[in-house]
Order: structure tokens, then C-alpha cells, then sequence
């Protein structure tokens, strides 16, 4: 039996999130999915958003109206299979074309990890179309006060871990994750020494950005090892020392590349990946090297690595 439009927001608004007839809308025509955008956005203009509710938040009436209204939306956009295919180009072409409006859909649908995740990772690269409209959309995530871009500004005139603590103070919990990488990424393309980004992205955890940039050998390996005698576990520890090899490899210091990775091999089940980037970009001397403290497997002991 055919299903109303107001049977199936009812079901919408009552149901259980886990049971949201999801699966129905990529089959419905599009006039009824225009219907449905309508009463949809009617519903956006009769209830007012709450000062702290999260946008698309399915505990709340309007957030399953804000919900479906992205999915509508996104579903009335393009052709079918261009949508169904937008984020296998977007990963996997030469020619992926603009991302911005699979980047608008989940900052409508409230998807805050997939939007930060896929935001940041196509603002990554050099060639990024339709850039400035998409980093607007992630900076939502940090729900940054009014005035934020001049106080970047100015930290960026004057930067250190004093001006960083006081940049942060009044951040809210909730936006504590989003709001520091977002202004660490920024600070990054005003020109921020990444020693002190590396720094200030290893305060309170270790984010993926600073992790990065210690790869990339943008970061020395004092500032790391210097971190690496703050942190409290031995996974962590393991880690930094990890970091600061590839800074040293970075850097031709085959001694100190061992040796950090000696280190943390010590502390870590966890250096696996650093060790086989490493050796895989390494000449057969340090190579050699490795082998001989049991980082890698020797020619001498049938393939075992040492202990």
C-alpha cells in the first residue's frame, strides 16, 4: 500500500533513530520528494533552534526536520548516480570535481565527524575547488566566537603557549576538539612556526595534524623529544619517539633514527608502521642498521627479527 506523506513523517518524528525509514526516501519520485523539502522547511520556520542544541540532533523535533531536510535536499540534487558515486570520485579519481556539495550535505545532516573528517581532507589538497565555501563549512564545527579570524590574526603576530592558553580559555567543552584543530590548521597557513603548532597540538593528546607534521619532518626532533618527556604512558612516549625518528630521518641522522626507534620499540607494541615507513625509504646501510638492533629482520638469523 502506497504511503502518505503524512504517514511517512509521522514515522519520521516518532520513531526510534534506529529505525528512521532512511532507505525509503532514494525510492521515492522527486515530486514527492519536493513535497516533502516543503513541509519540511515549513516545519525549519515554525520551531525556533535552541540555544544549545546540536544541529541534526534526532532526540530533537526539529533536528529530525533538519535531518530530513539535508537528505531531501541532497536527494533532489544531481541525478541519482551522481550522487551515489560522489565520494567514490571523490576518493578514488584524478578528476574528482567539486566536493562542496556532498561537504554541505553532511553539514546539514549534522554529521559532525564524517564533516570534519572529509572537510579537512579535501582542503588538503593544493588544487581544492570551491575552497573558501568549503573550509566556511568546517569552520562551523569550531563554533568559533564573533572576531576569531582577528585573533588568529593576531596570535600569528605574537605566537606562544601564553597567547594559545589564552585564545582557548573560553572555548566550550563540546567544541574544545574541533575549535583546536581548526585554529592550528589555520595558524599553519598564516606561517605559525610548526614547532610550536607541535607543541600546542600535544598539550592535551596528540592530534592526527601534529602527528602529520612531525611525519612530514616539518617539526625538529628536540621539540619532539621534549614533548615525549611530558607524556605519562608508555604508549604515548612510544609514539613521540617514533615522531622524532622520522624527524631525524628527515634530517639524514641515521644514529638518532635507530636509536628513537630503539627507544620506542621498548615502550610500544605500536612502532610497526613507523619502522616499515622508514625502511622502506632507506638506503641499505640504515637499513643495516636497523636490522642489527632488531628493528628489522636480519640477513643471518633465517628472517627472524633479533631481540
Amino acid at each position: 500500500m502506497k504511503t502518505t506523506d503524512a504517514e511517512f513523517i509521522e514515522r519520521w518524528l516518532e520513531c526510534t533513530a534506529g529505525e528512521l525509514p532512511w532507505e525509503e526516501l532514494p525510492g521515492l519520485t522527486k515530486e514527492t520528494l519536493s513535497r516533502l523539502a516543503g513541509t519540511a522547511q515549513k516545519a525549519l520556520d515554525r520551531i525556533p533552534p535552541k540555544l544549545h542544541a546540536e544541529p541534526g540532533d534526532l532526540a530533537t523535533e526539529r533536528g529530525r526536520w533538519e535531518r530530513l531536510s539535508a537528505e531531501l535536499r541532497f536527494l533532489l540534487e544531481g541525478d541519482g548516480e551522481e550522487l551515489r558515486t560522489m565520494l567514490t570520485r571523490m576518493l578514488f579519481s584524478k578528476r574528482p570535481g567539486s566536493p562542496l556539495r556532498l561537504v554541505r550535505f553532511l553539514h546539514d545532516s549534522g554529521d559532525k565527524i564524517a564533516l570534519g573528517a572529509i572537510g579537512r581532507m579535501v582542503l588538503d589538497r593544493p588544487d581544492c575547488p570551491d575552497r573558501n565555501a568549503i573550509q566556511a563549512l568546517v569552520d562551523t564545527l569550531s563554533r568559533s566566537p564573533e572576531g576569531w579570524e582577528k585573533s588568529l590574526d593576531a596570535f600569528a603576530a605574537n605566537p606562544s603557549v601564553e597567547a594559545w592558553d589564552k585564545l582557548m580559555q573560553f572555548c566550550p567543552i563540546e567544541a574544545h576538539y574541533q575549535r583546536i584543530k581548526n585554529a592550528l590548521r589555520a595558524l599553519k597557513a598564516r606561517g605559525v612556526d610548526p614547532n610550536l603548532l607541535f607543541v600546542l597540538g600535544t598539550k592535551d593528546g596528540l592530534l592526527p595534524d601534529a602527528i602529520g607534521w612531525a611525519e612530514d619532518g616539518l617539526v625538529d626532533p628536540e621539540t619532539i623529544l621534549e614533548q615525549e618527556k611530558k607524556m605519562r604512558s608508555n604508549e604515548m612516549r612510544g609514539t613521540l619517539l617514533c615522531l622524532a625518528a622520522h624527524a631525524y630521518f628527515h634530517r639524514g641522522d641515521k644514529f638518532n633514527t635507530v636509536r628513537c626507534l630503539k627507544e620506542a620499540a621498548a615502550l610500544s607494541d605500536m612502532t610497526g608502521y613507523s619502522v616499515e615507513a622508514i625502511a622502506d625509504r632507506s638506503d641499505p646501510e640504515l637499513r643495516e642498521m636497523m636490522a642489527k638492533v632488531g628493528l628489522l629482520p636480519s640477513r643471518t638469523d633465517g628472517g627472524r627479527a633479533l631481540s
